[in-house]
């Protein structure tokens, strides 16, 4: 699938993974550290 002016739609389709994947690797963190002190 191939558009005029892709690489833009491209680098926002990458920073959408990217933002994606920052999100659930916080959420996986925080749920790390409450179930951490949850068994302090």
């Amino acid at each position: 699938m191939q558009l005029p002016g892709s690489l833009p739609g491209q680098i926002s389709f990458l920073l959408f993974l990217y933002f994606l994947f920052l999100y659930f690797s916080a959420d996986r963190a925080a749920f790390f550290y409450i179930s951490a002190s949850a068994a302090v």
